[in-house]
């Protein structure tokens, strides 16, 4: 099932006729078979089917939230939000499914700075070295416009600035958002796992993991991290070790409390609205979080 949804949310845009038309309609039927069969084994009894159709019927603007708590990546990246049961519809086109990273980590006895009433401060961490990349401006241009937000750009974007950044010594920040490439695969320690691409000392990109990102971080880190890079937020399906997602490896960091990542490839076009649309509720006090 993993698979067969990784190919359809990624490459069916690429092959929409023939094969590719028939094949997504094999992978939207099994995906409604999932939904279903999950569906009713959660909600086992007519009772508690009946009442949660009723709390998110055409009430996603009304503060409804579905959360799936769990200790384990594998879980947390099932697509929760294709629950379907008594509903005319996906229960993720009726109500936000947050997914909820509940691992022991130690968190700090301080409180969280509070954020300014004038707007977030947002440290920017981009690497869109390649050529014929995605430009930078797609994502940052979207953040410089806002009035609600003050944007710094971490230069250069290297593990070490970014220690420097979030360090003792570093200022106050509402939201760190990394705009870089993700990677899966695997390196020294053995294990495939995500990676973000990260400019090393002369410039070259190379892969981080969520360890060597939890171990630059520092004392300064916001509660908030976002992360535009394609698969962060993916998690292998053999492995229940939380750094293998970078999503849930940065919840490691005692600070971070939220992370919002992707499973998949996201394609350009949809990250500029993402963007608006995400730092528009965070100004105004909403939430939208997919890994707290």
């Amino acid at each position: 099932m993993a698979d067969a949804l990784s190919w359809y949310l990624e490459e069916y845009v690429h092959h929409p006729t023939g094969p590719g038309g028939r094949r997504s309609k094999y992978v939207l039927e099994a995906l409604r078979d999932w939904g279903r069969d999950v569906f009713h084994h959660l909600f086992s009894t007519r009772s508690a089917r009946a009442a949660l159709t009723e709390a998110v019927s055409g009430t996603l603007f009304d503060g409804h939230r579905i959360a799936v708590l769990s200790d384990d990546p594998t879980v947390l990246a099932w697509p929760w939000e294709a629950l379907f049961g008594e509903m005319s519809e996906p229960i993720g086109l009726s109500a936000v499914v947050e997914r909820w990273y509940i691992g022991a980590v130690a968190r700090p006895d301080q409180p969280d700075a509070p954020r300014s009433e004038s707007g977030l401060d947002v440290l920017l961490v981009t690497a869109r070295a390649v050529a014929k990349d995605i430009p930078y401006r797609i994502v940052g241009r979207e953040l410089a416009a806002s009035r609600d937000i003050r944007l710094t750009l971490l230069r250069p974007a290297t593990l070490a600035a970014l220690a420097d950044a979030t360090g003792e010594r570093g200022r106050h920040w509402d939201v760190l958002h990394f705009d870089c490439h993700g990677w899966w695969g695997m390196t020294t320690d053995g294990v495939e796992q995500a990676h973000l691409l990260l400019p090393n000392a002369e410039g070259d990109l190379r892969p981080c993991s969520s360890r060597q990102l939890v171990q630059a971080i520092g004392a300064r880190c916001p509660r908030t991290i976002v992360i535009n890079a394609c698969r962060s937020a993916k998690a292998d399906g053999a492995s229940g070790l939380p750094y293998v997602s970078l999503a849930t490896g940065l919840l490691q960091h005692a600070r971070v409390q939220e992370v919002t990542a992707m499973a998949y490839n996201l394609h350009r076009d949809a990250a500029a609205p993402f963007v608006e649309a995400f730092y528009g509720c965070l100004a105004k006090g909403r939430a939208p979080r997919t890994q707290p």
